[in-house]
C-alpha cells in the first residue's frame, strides 16, 4: 500500500474557519452480554461498574478545522466514527474530552426522519421541524410550497408519514433541512437513499449551496459523489484521522488501504468485509443468496471499489441439471444512471463453450479498464446454441464504483489523446 502522509486538517491562518474540532474523544459502554431480566438491565446501567459491558472508543483524538464555505467530506468504513462525529458537531452527542465550536445556524440531515411524528401528515411535520429549528410559522407557511415540491409529494402532502415509503422519508427530510437556508449543513448518507433522480437533486442543490457560500460538512460511502462535491476528505480508522486533502489523494490512499499486495480485497476492521480476493453483490431483488433454481448461480466482481486503469475481473457461476449444448454468454456493463457503456458475447469474442453441465465458473476479465468516475453494474444473459433462444437473464447481478483521477477527464470513458502545435497558416 502507498504511503501517504497525514495532511495538516487545519484551516490556514488567514481563513475563517466555522467549525473547529480540537483533541476530541468519545467511548460508548456496550453490552459484552445480552440483559436477560429486568434486575440485570437496571444493575448494568445504575451501578459504576459492570462486568457485562465494554468500552468502544468511538473516537480518539480527532482535530479539524472547516473553513466557511468549504465542503468537506469524510469517509472510511463502516464503524469508523463518520457519523459520531457529525452528531457531535450537531451538538446531539457529547464528548467525553476535546472541544467543538460552531459559528452560524446548523441543520443536520443525520438520520432518516428524526422528530418526525408518525400519526401527522408531511404538512404538519414540516411546520414541527420548523418549530424545532426555531423558525416562525409564518415563515414556514412561506417556505412550504417549496419544501413540498423538492420533494415530490404534492400528492402526498396530507397523507400520515407513517405510510411513507423510506424513499418518501428521505426526500421529506431533505427537503426540510435545506430549505432553512443554514450556515452549516451537515449531511450523514443522503444518496443512499433515495432513487437516482432524487440523488442527482440533492447533489445540483448541494452544489448550489457551494455557490452561494454555505458550509457543508458530508458523510458518504458514495466515493464517486463525494468527490464531485467536496474541496477536501477526511478519513477516519479506526476513530482516528488517518489522512486528509485533495479528494483524488485521499481516495485512493483509502482504496488501496484494503487491497493488498497481491490485489486480494481485506476484510473490514468490524469484520464485515468480504473475504479475500471475493466480493458479494446484491441480486437484482437485493438479495446476495444464491438463487434457487437458477442456471446462473452467483456473479462475482473481483474488486467492488476501482481506479481508471485497474483490472475489471467478473466471475459466473454455473450450476445445471441438465446438460446445455454450445451455450453462449452475453455481458452488458451500464453505468448505473446512465446508458450502456459496453456489451458482447462469447461468439463474438470466439471463446467456445462445448458444453455446461453440473458445476462450473467462467471468468471475464478487463484488463486496464478506461471508464471514469461513477457506479456501474453487470447484466449477464445464457443463450443456447447459435444465440436463438434466451435461457436465463440476471439483471444487476454484480455491481462496482470506479474512481478517476481529474487530470483523466470527464465523461464515462478515458481517451488516450494528445496536443500538438500545427504552426501558423501563411496563406
Amino acid at each position: 500500500m502507498a504511503e501517504m502522509k497525514k495532511q495538516d486538517i487545519s484551516s490556514s491562518s488567514n481563513s475563517n474557519p466555522v467549525i473547529v474540532v480540537s483533541d476530541l474523544n468519545i467511548s460508548f459502554r456496550v453490552p459484552s452480554e445480552k440483559t436477560r431480566t429486568r434486575f440485570s438491565f437496571l444493575r448494568d446501567n445504575l451501578l459504576p461498574v459492570s462486568f457485562k459491558t465494554r468500552e468502544l472508543e468511538a473516537l480518539r483524538d480527532v482535530s479539524l478545522e472547516v473553513e466557511q464555505g468549504e465542503c468537506v467530506g469524510i469517509i472510511g468504513e463502516n464503524g469508523s466514527g463518520k457519523s459520531t462525529l457529525l452528531k457531535v458537531i450537531a451538538g446531539i452527542l457529547r464528548s467525553d474530552s476535546g472541544t467543538v465550536t460552531t459559528t452560524g445556524k446548523i441543520s443536520p440531515f443525520l438520520e432518516l426522519g428524526v422528530g418526525f411524528q408518525g400519526e401527522l401528515s408531511a404538512r404538519e411535520n414540516i411546520f414541527i421541524f420548523g418549530a424545532i429549528m426555531g423558525i416562525p410559522k409564518k415563515r414556514m407557511g412561506f417556505l412550504l410550497p417549496e419544501i413540498i415540491s423538492f420533494a415530490g409529494l404534492e400528492r402526498f402532502s396530507d397523507v400520515k408519514i407513517k405510510n411513507f415509503s423510506s424513499g418518501m422519508y428521505a426526500r421529506l427530510s431533505f427537503s426540510c433541512a435545506v430549505s432553512v437556508e443554514p450556515d452549516i449543513l451537515l449531511i450523514d448518507e443522503v444518496f443512499a437513499v433515495g432513487d437516482e433522480a432524487f440523488r442527482h437533486k440533492c447533489i445540483n442543490k448541494l452544489l448550489k449551496f457551494k455557490a452561494e457560500g454555505r458550509t457543508i460538512v458530508v458523510v458518504s460511502h458514495r466515493l464517486g459523489d463525494i468527490k464531485v462535491l467536496c474541496d477536501r476528505l477526511i478519513l477516519l480508522t479506526g476513530g482516528k484521522v488517518a489522512a486528509a486533502g485533495d479528494p483524488d489523494d485521499v481516495i485512493s490512499y483509502y482504496l488501496d488501504s484494503f487491497v493488498s499486495e497481491d490485489g486480494q480485497i481485506r476484510g473490514n476492521s468490524d469484520g464485515t468485509g468480504a473475504k479475500p480476493g471475493k466480493s458479494q453483490f446484491p441480486k437484482k431483488d437485493g438479495s446476495s443468496a444464491r438463487a434457487k433454481g437458477k442456471m446462473i448461480k452467483q456473479v462475482t466482481i473481483g474488486r467492488s471499489s476501482l481506479k481508471t486503469g485497474d483490472d475489471l475481473v467478473v466471475d459466473i457461476e454455473f450450476e445445471t441439471r441438465q446438460e446445455i449444448k454450445e451455450p453462449h454468454l452475453i455481458i452488458q456493463i451500464f453505468k448505473t444512471d446512465g446508458p450502456l457503456v459496453f456489451a458482447t458475447n462469447s461468439a463474438r469474442d470466439s471463446f467456445s463453450i462445448l458444453e455446461l453441465k453440473g458445476l462450473g465458473k467462467i471468468r471475464i476479465s478487463f484488463p486496464k479498464i478506461p471508464l471514469l468516475t461513477g457506479d456501474y453494474y453487470v447484466n449477464i444473459e445464457l443463450w443456447g446454441g447459435r444465440l436463438v433462444e434466451c435461457i436465463e437473464k440476471r439483471e444487476a447481478c454484480g455491481r462496482f464504483s470506479v474512481i478517476s483521477k481529474s487530470k483523466d477527464g470527464t465523461g464515462i470513458v478515458k481517451m488516450e489523446h494528445r496536443w500538438e502545435p500545427l504552426g501558423r497558416d501563411e496563406t
